[in-house]
Formats: C-alpha cells, structure tokens, sequence
C-alpha cells in the first residue's frame, strides 16, 4: 500500500509537507541528512547496526516532532521574525538627549 504526500497546493502557496513549513521542511531534510550520515559513519567504524538504530531512530523522530511543532508555533514567516527579533537590542540607552533629536541646521 502507498501513500501520496502533494508538496505543493497551487500557484502562489508556500511549500508544505505533512504540516511542516517551507523554512522548517529545509532544516528537517538537513537533520535528517546530517543523522544519515553519522549513521553511515557508525556503521562503516563497525559500530553494532542495532545500537545505531537506538540512537538514530529517537534522535530522527525527536528531530521531527521538533521541526513540527516550530513550524506550527511560529508559521511561514516566524523562523525569520524570531531570528530577527534576537538580533534586536532589548533598549536603547544614551548619555545625551540630543542623540535622538534630528539637527534642524
């Protein structure tokens, strides 16, 4: 039995698969990818398959439930806005008023 996933809805809609948002789906493929690879690294070094199976699948689906609800607290444009936000200053003090007031010369 198979299952068919649509990545996109029409013209104009930003990309989505299973509930996840166009710039959380980037990062989940990038995770999955870098736990791809650790897995392979692992099991080219000769570590036991069954106990990187217990490391990769948890971190995998953590990796997921992670990516889901992010993309579900903060929507299309939140990963950007709260990225930004952090480089904000949280307030701006000064010695001199006149700082703040244009010179009208």
């Amino acid at each position: 039995m198979s299952a068919v996933y649509y990545m996109n809805k029409g013209l104009g809609r930003p990309m989505e698969l299973l509930g996840v948002c166009q710039p959380f789906l980037l990062w989940l493929c990038a995770g999955e990818v870098l736990l791809l690879l650790c897995f392979a690294i692992g099991y080219m070094t000769g570590l036991s398959s069954l106990l990187l199976l217990e490391i990769t699948v948890p971190a995998s689906m953590g990796w997921f439930a992670l990516m889901l609800r992010l993309s579900r607290r903060l929507g299309e444009h939140g990963l950007y806005r709260w990225l930004a936000q952090k480089q904000l200053p949280r307030c701006v003090s000064t010695k001199h008023y006149r700082t703040f007031f244009l010179s009208g010369k």
